[in-house]
C-alpha cells in the first residue's frame, strides 16, 4: 500500500508554507518566548538589586529561585549519570 499525502488544513498553514513548517514556526515563536522571560528576568534582578518597584523584585526573588532550582536538577542529573556508568563493571 503506498503512502497516502493529504494537504494540510488551511489553520495549519502560514503564509502558504507546508504544516511541518507551521510547527517549526511554533517551536520558534515558544523558544523566543521563553528568551524573552529568561532576559526580563534578569533585568529584573539587575534592577531589584538597584531598588526597583516590588514587583521587580518578586520577579527578581523567582528568577534567582528557578536558577538555584535549576542548578540543583542538574548537579543531580551528573551525579545520576556518573553513578549509573559506574555501575555496569
Amino acid at each position: 500500500m503506498l503512502l497516502e499525502i493529504r494537504p494540510c488544513p488551511s489553520v495549519g498553514r502560514i503564509a502558504g508554507t507546508n504544516c511541518e513548517a507551521g510547527v517549526g514556526n511554533m517551536v520558534g515563536l515558544v523558544l523566543v518566548g521563553i528568551l524573552a522571560a529568561v532576559v526580563g528576568g534578569c533585568v529584573c534582578v539587575v534592577w531589584a538589586d538597584r531598588g526597583g518597584p516590588r514587583w521587580a523584585r518578586v520577579v527578581a526573588q523567582l528568577t534567582v529561585g528557578a536558577g538555584r532550582m535549576l542548578r540543583r536538577y542538574q548537579k543531580q542529573e551528573h551525579r545520576s549519570v556518573g553513578r549509573s556508568s559506574d555501575d555496569g563493571l
